[in-house]
């Protein structure tokens, strides 16, 4: 073998050894991610074992190659094998579609959406107050009462800062008016950066609401009271009804809570008129289930990691837009060495989604315990490759439990409710 052939048999060795090396490190990587996040798997020593044999077994076969060349046809059929693990190792699953929506679905040119942001995150749409007020909401109201001995001592406390801050509070009076009169059209399918609704300016509007409402109850305005707390609370049933992500739908929850116990603590002062009664009936009746609540909040977990899954894809790609925007890290850098051979969106895309659609059967069926127990799942062989994948796929689900068990616990409060409102409506209990 002359010279220069010699060499290029040397780089072909290398190139073998190196990707042969290259298949078990990721291999190893993949054993140890899942071993970390999926737990421990009893074949997991034994896989780990075999590798670092392996790995001895290639260098000593890589060095004795380049002493004693062997022949160029058992370096093509050496080859084989390895690359074709290298392709099984980056090959991704079909992509899968774009999430649907259920029903119409609305932008944020929807002149709702646009009324929910005056009390949002987006600069654009934000609406400041006409009065900075320096009271805190949170002391006009008990934090967890709904006894009336409790609203009234509290409420009577701060009797004078209640009506300034219902006076002070225009721009959250708007707020309530303008989304009563117009509901968004449909479902809001939240992106990864779209701004999100801001929790405190809605949640100060509606203690301020209940406690000025509930000062008209002890004057023994309890028809007044309870009329002036209805828009707020068809408000609240359009944030977990329309919402898109979870943010909106847990405020929309505390919300709904919160005029629970105010109606409690009102009834408990006296009865309502036979009007104002049933039409606080009917509200409650309108208002949503948990079972239409949760695939919203689940698809809304779908379309997130939809975005973000791609996102971390893009930041992979160096030709890409956002890639040049940004500083590159030693995640993007790996990613974008190893590509596919790392990370397999589409896949970890379709573990995610079939996760989150058997825990939005488990949250439909309130089944709690299996909530705290879920563990994504998937085949025994995919736990060696698509690393980054499967780190992403078990860490992007956060505990449902609480959240499910606060929209099941305040759907039993509405239920009580209606009950003690004595309507003659069928209570809705689906």
């Amino acid at each position: 073998m002359n010279r220069y052939l010699r060499v290029l048999h040397a780089c072909l060795v290398l190139l073998l050894t190196g990707a042969g090396l290259l298949f078990l490190s990721l291999i190893m990587v993949s054993v140890i991610c899942a071993r970390t996040v999926l737990g421990a798997n009893e074949m997991d020593s034994l896989v780990a074992v075999a590798l670092i044999v392996l790995g001895l077994v290639l260098l000593i076969a890589g060095g004795f190659a380049l002493v004693y060349p062997p022949r160029w046809r058992w370096l093509v059929l050496a080859g084989l094998p390895v690359f074709c693990a290298l392709g099984w190792m980056g090959l991704d699953s079909a992509a899968l579609p774009a999430p649907e929506f259920p029903g119409m679905s609305v932008a944020s040119d929807d002149p709702a959406y646009r009324t929910l942001m005056w009390l949002g995150k987006d600069p654009a749409l934000r609406r400041a107050p006409a009065v900075v007020s320096t009271l805190d909401p949170s002391t006009l109201i008990p934090s967890k009462s709904d006894k009336a001995a409790d609203w009234t001592e509290c409420v009577g406390l701060h009797a004078r800062e209640v009506v300034q801050a219902w006076h002070d509070d225009s721009l959250g009076r708007e707020w309530i008016a303008a989304l009563d009169r117009t509901p968004p059209a449909g479902f809001w399918p939240h992106g990864l950066n779209d701004p999100l609704l801001d929790f405190k300016p809605v949640r100060d509007t509606v203690r301020i609401r209940l406690a000025y409402a509930y000062l008209l109850a002890m004057q023994g305005k309890r028809d007044e009271a309870v009329s002036l707390v209805l828009p707020l609370m068809r408000v609240m049933s359009t944030l977990q009804r329309a919402g898109g992500n979870l943010v909106t739908i847990m405020i929309g929850e505390v919300g709904a809570k919160l005029t629970y116990r105010f109606m409690n603590a009102v009834l408990e002062l006296g009865p309502l008129s036979e009007p104002v009664s049933l039409a606080a009936g009917r509200t409650l009746l309108n208002a949503p289930s948990p079972r239409q609540i949760i695939p919203n909040m689940f698809l809304g977990e779908i379309i997130f990691a939809h975005e973000a899954l791609a996102s971390v894809h893009r930041y992979g790609d160096t030709k890409s837009q956002e890639a040049s925007e940004s500083p590159p890290t030693l995640f993007s850098r790996t990613l974008a060495g190893l590509g596919s051979l790392a990370f397999h969106p589409n896949r970890t895309e379709a573990t995610v989604v079939a996760g989150h659609r058997h825990l939005c059967k488990l949250a439909e069926a309130r089944d709690l315990e299996g909530l705290r127990a879920f563990q994504v799942s998937r085949l025994d062989w995919e736990r060696f490759r698509n690393p980054v994948g499967n780190t992403m796929a078990s860490q992007i689900f956060p505990d449902f439990s609480k959240v499910v068990s606060e929209a099941w616990g305040i759907d039993d409060m509405r239920l009580a409710l209606l009950a003690r409102l004595g309507s003659a409506l069928p209570a809705k209990t689906g």
